[in-house]
């Protein structure tokens, strides 16, 4: 789950990544689900919320 628009440098960031995550984690897909808005916390709110379904990640950027 990405925070932010689809399009900047987290969302693309997490697409690359999940390019590779399925032959390391063994799995045939991931899911880039975007959650924009609230500088992030949206998609940090939803989250742990969503149903344990399958291996779940959220990526976020550091302020510098």
């Amino acid at each position: 789950m990405v925070g932010y628009s689809a399009g900047g440098g987290v969302d693309a960031l997490a697409r690359m990544l999940s390019a590779r995550l399925p032959a390391v984690l063994g799995q045939q897909q991931v899911v880039v689900e975007n959650r924009p808005g609230a500088t992030g916390m949206i998609a940090a709110d939803r989250w742990p919320r969503r149903r344990p379904t399958a291996t779940r990640c959220c990526s976020a950027k550091a302020a510098c």
